[in-house]
């Protein structure tokens, strides 16, 4: 009996906002920034006119179809060599991108995580959550690194009609990572280390003043 009485000191030290975090509220944050782009690519032909994709966490893990847009240049030429429109190019021309099978993994374990957070044992909802939140990062950079190749060459075969048949060399390519991505691997980052310090102070044995305390309620 004893031993439980470090679960009184949950929380302490840690900052407000992160003692929040740890509630459901922290994996709820993060399945929301699913929502938000993850991988941005622009391909710029040799005149200028540029296309864009951009892909959220959801599009990544279900393989959704990006909605193509373009700069003032694109707007200007769009047609004027026989191509094919913006609004053509997405109704004809764009395709889904390949589904990322680790972009799945990542928001059922964030889903999961939403779950978990309402496990009613402190010390076992504080491992759990470290570990979901270590998963769910690990699995969320696998699926940037996959979902960034899949986006760019999506990226260049929609933007083919649009910007011309040029080769890809033809093409000035740049991939961005979206801040969804970022908001979503600093949230997991504080998911881990605050559920470890509150892992550490569930874990270390009660001071003697504290436990003197207790025995005595016991014996009462």
């Amino acid at each position: 009996m004893l031993w439980l009485a470090p679960a009184t000191v949950v929380g302490v030290g840690l900052h407000p906002l992160v003692r929040r975090l740890l509630s459901p509220v922290g994996f709820a944050c993060v399945a929301a920034c699913f929502l938000l782009p993850f991988v941005t690519v622009s391909c710029t032909g040799r005149n200028g006119a540029a296309l864009s994709s951009t892909y959220s966490g959801v599009d990544l893990a279900v393989g959704n179809r990006s909605t193509l847009t373009t700069n003032a240049r694109g707007r200007e030429l769009a047609g004027y060599y026989g191509g094919p429109s913006l609004e053509e190019s997405n109704r004809r021309y764009a395709q889904p991108i390949h589904a990322q099978p680790l972009a799945g993994v990542a928001v059922a374990l964030a889903v999961i995580g939403l779950s978990a957070a309402a496990l009613r044992r402190p010390w076992y909802r504080a491992l759990v959550l470290a570990g979901l939140a270590t998963s769910t990062a690990t699995f969320l950079v696998g699926a940037e690194v996959l979902g960034r190749t899949a986006a760019r060459a999506r990226a260049l075969a929609d933007a083919g009609p649009f910007l011309g048949t040029q080769p890809e060399s033809g093409y000035t390519v740049h991939v961005t990572i979206g801040y969804g991505f970022w908001l979503a691997l600093v949230l997991l980052g504080v998911l881990a280390v605050g559920n470890i310090v509150r892992l550490a102070q569930l874990s270390r044995p009660p001071p003697v003043e504290d436990a003197l305390v207790a025995a005595g309620s016991t014996a009462g």
